[in-house]
């Protein structure tokens, strides 16, 4: 699969070559600093850098993709990683997750950011951008979270705006508030993407 031009930039996978003891199974994918981890990467595999990440892409792109933009947002906005702008945060690295995914696997893409990381979807691995619903996610600002569990709901509040691009593509009906949306069209996906 090609890499969209705005991830094209060196990944490091070293951190994992200099634990004597590296755990055989990461479960989730996570960004500290400039370190990325991606879900069921055997870490052997990761050693051979070249080949590792490329087997990792083939197979999540939406994860892989998720990962960078955080890179990308956390050098070009001043969104905290709280609360609403966390969740913006989060949005709009689901919303490139699923763009690129698209972009890369139009046969087998879907709006499921995360669905190949876990058997056991939660909030903080898998969330469907068509319907948020379905997996405890709030589809309307009207249902957000408002706790200060994930950082004021940063994984959970993210849907919102995910659905909202669902629905700018595909149109529909919003669940919550009853509005139908005529969307673009898949065939005009990349007017959409420009957008968000």
């Amino acid at each position: 699969a090609e890499v969209p031009e705005v991830f094209r930039i060196p990944i490091r996978l070293a951190p994992f070559d200099r634990d004597p003891q590296p755990p055989q199974r990461i479960e989730h994918a996570f960004r500290i600093g400039r370190e990325h981890a991606f879900g069921q990467l055997q870490l052997e595999a990761a050693r051979r850098q070249r080949r590792a990440v490329q087997r990792v892409f083939d197979h999540l792109h939406d994860v892989v993709a998720h990962e960078l933009s955080h890179g990308v947002t956390a050098f070009s906005s001043n969104l905290i990683y709280l609360n609403e702008s966390g969740a913006l945060n989060e949005a709009f690295s689901d919303i490139m997750g699923t763009s690129v995914e698209f972009f890369a696997a139009p046969a087998t893409a879907n709006y499921i950011m995360g669905e190949n990381l876990s058997s056991a979807p939660n909030v903080c691995l898998a969330r469907s951008l068509q319907d948020p619903l379905s997996y405890g996610l709030p589809d309307h600002y009207s249902l957000r979270y408002t706790g200060v569990a994930d950082n004021g709901g940063v994984h959970t509040n993210s849907s919102i705006a995910n659905h909202a691009f669902y629905l700018a593509i595909e149109g529909g009906t919003g669940r919550t508030s009853g509005l139908g949306v005529q969307g673009v069209g898949a065939a005009n996906r990349e007017q959409i993407e420009k957008v968000f």
